[in-house]
């Protein structure tokens, strides 16, 4: 468990930059593990192996060299994981029990391999229900937030989020003042998101848990947000969005990723923006206010088996 930990950690985390040296991405630690398999091995193994049994699996020298260099830097990352450790900041891979299991169990080997962490873990276990929306809103769709997140949490789910302002800080603070817990796949450092006194202060109390793929000092990107956006929908037992601009916006490119692989079901509030209404005709449930907790209950008793995604937006062969 420790080298499958480590190795995870030093081909695919980006805590040290070195000039030229490229952790894997997620697929192509997928591809990796894949060929270990097939000769029993797995990552964690690779810390005892030569070139020549690589090369003997068919990995050519210039990716060899590149997995070697990664892993040597495994006392370099430990002392830098100790330091982040010191300040509340936990990495936990997916070869760990503590890692999200319906993330897990709904991207399987497309999961992140490696989460940045903050909080109390315990709430990765809990189901959640996501709560997005649009950065910009109006007074009715802070109230219609507000207005989910009292229901959920009365069919006893807690509230899963992406952090943003607008929809995403509305429902945030009205899960936590209800007494209920939050996890936040945040799109921002999480050092940055740990310096506001409100966040460091629920963090402490154990009813917020932070988990990013980044590093904690990493700054906001596109993609980033994206992958974030695919985590919220692949760990909620169901999704609410609140509020979408169609065709523009991570609420909207997000959503529709989502219903397109079936990561989760998606209840899209029933209001006339065209955003909204789009996502409802692409296959979102619409709900309103009085109908979002009764209707996620049900979708939990009655919700099959979520298909494992084999498809990322990042293809790439490491051989």
């Amino acid at each position: 468990m420790a080298q499958n930990r480590w190795s995870m950690i030093c081909l695919c985390s980006h805590f040290k930059s070195e000039e030229g040296l490229r952790p894997l991405t997620t697929a192509e630690f997928r591809d990796l593990s894949h060929l270990l398999s097939r000769y029993g091995k797995t990552p964690g193994d690779l810390f005892g192996m030569n070139y020549n049994e690589l090369i003997s699996m068919g990995i050519a020298k210039e990716p060899a060299d590149r997995l070697f260099a990664l892993l040597d830097r495994v006392f370099v990352l430990e002392s830098l994981l100790d330091s982040y450790e010191r300040i509340g900041i936990r990495v936990v891979t997916a070869a760990e029990p503590a890692y999200f299991p319906m993330l897990k169990s709904t991207l399987g080997a497309n999961c992140p391999p490696v989460l940045c962490c903050a909080g109390n873990l315990s709430l990765a276990t809990k189901p959640v229900i996501g709560v997005v929306g649009a950065r910009d809103i109006a007074p009715i769709d802070a109230e219609f937030a507000e207005d989910a997140v009292s229901q959920v949490l009365k069919q006893g789910y807690d509230i899963l989020s992406g952090g943003a302002r607008g929809t995403d800080s509305v429902a945030e603070s009205a899960c936590l003042r209800r007494g209920g817990s939050v996890v936040e796949f945040p799109a921002y450092p999480l050092l940055q998101r740990l310096r506001k006194p409100e966040i460091a202060s629920h963090v402490q109390q154990g009813r917020l848990l932070l988990a990013t793929p980044a590093a904690p000092n990493t700054g906001f990107s596109t993609s980033l947000a994206a992958t974030r956006n695919r985590m919220i929908y692949a760990h909620s037992t169901a999704t609410v969005v609140v509020r979408a601009t169609h065709r523009r916006g991570g609420t909207w490119s997000g959503a529709t990723d989502a219903l397109k692989r079936s990561l989760c079901p998606i209840l899209c509030r029933n209001y006339p923006y065209d955003g909204n209404q789009g996502l409802i005709q692409a296959g979102a449930l619409p709900v309103d206010a009085n109908s979002v907790g009764e209707m996620s209950a049900a979708i939990k008793k009655s919700l099959p088996a979520r298909p494992i995604t084999d498809e990322l937006p990042e293809q790439f062969s490491l051989f």
